[in-house]
């Protein structure tokens, strides 16, 4: 939404410091011409009602949510959308003519670099690896999944698997959780694996959740990871012939969906993820 002929957009969370939204959202306000900034702003949890009641008069269009507010903030909205709900945590706020609304598009920017794939092949069944805030719009992406029959959770904690499924309607799928000294045998059966732990991600690049055992020629493996693109998992998923996707798209993709719900424009996805890259890269 515009503010005063600007766009003023930003992060929410404790802490932000070390996001890249900024440059995915700055980049695409300059290239597509548009006047206005994206900025992070560190919220501590004792300051997150008064900043959100304050944000429209602030002149904020909109603002994301991470850690860890994302849940928090679901009772501060005027509504919320039907995805926000069911997953039960809010990733994008956008100030409305009717106050504040609350969205999710991280199930979005998970689907986006899946679309295209199911197209051309089924996807019947997939392992989740993991319960935490990220397993919860993966879960709900998946369970959208028309040919899906069946999905694993897959944790350390069985309880706060069973707590997960039973917080989220998974629209008729069959979800089951699998305890974690199964996972490789999960994962073997699966057409879909995805990892939303944070094992393999930097300073760690050399774990991984799975061991090479656990995949087979065209099997899909998703790691939500994207520092580094190219995981452990996925070095070993790709030397077994499985098709991999790295968490760049998806971050890439939640973004966009933000992005045109406060402009109204698409985001310039071939610039932004360049200008990603160049974030993450070491030099």
């Amino acid at each position: 939404m515009m503010v005063h002929q600007r766009f003023r957009l930003g992060l929410i969370g404790h802490p932000v410091e070390q996001s890249i939204s900024p440059v995915l959202h700055n980049t695409a306000l300059a290239e597509l011409g548009l006047p206005g900034r994206y900025d992070a702003v560190d919220v501590a949890a004792e300051h997150l009602s008064d900043w959100i009641s304050a944000m429209a008069e602030a002149g904020y269009g909109g603002v994301n949510v991470t850690i860890p507010h994302k849940e928090a903030v679901l009772p501060l909205m005027t509504d919320v959308s039907a995805g926000a709900a069911a997953i039960g945590a809010v990733n994008t706020i956008i100030v409305t003519e009717n106050g504040l609304r609350g969205e999710n598009t991280d199930h979005t920017g998970f689907l986006a670099p899946l679309r295209p794939i199911l197209l051309r092949r089924p996807v019947r069944s997939a392992l989740i690896l993991g319960a935490g805030g990220a397993t919860r719009s993966v879960l709900y992406a998946l369970s959208g999944i028309a040919e899906m029959d069946r999905i694993h959770i897959c944790t350390r904690n069985e309880k706060r698997g069973n707590l997960l499924i039973d917080s989220i309607a998974t629209r008729g799928v069959n979800v089951v959780t699998t305890a974690w000294d199964r996972r490789h045998t999960a994962a073997a059966s699966v057409d879909l694996v995805v990892n939303t732990t944070p094992v393999g991600m930097w300073p760690h690049p050399s774990l991984s959740p799975l061991s090479e055992s656990a995949f087979h020629p065209g099997q899909i493996v998703y790691d939500l990871i994207y520092n580094p693109r190219a995981t452990r998992l996925l070095r070993d998923a790709g030397e077994a012939g499985s098709l991999c996707l790295d968490g760049l798209p998806m971050l890439v993709g939640q973004a966009a969906a933000a992005f045109q719900h406060w402009t109204g424009r698409a985001m310039p996805l071939a610039v932004v993820t360049r200008a990603a890259e160049r974030a993450l890269s070491p030099d």
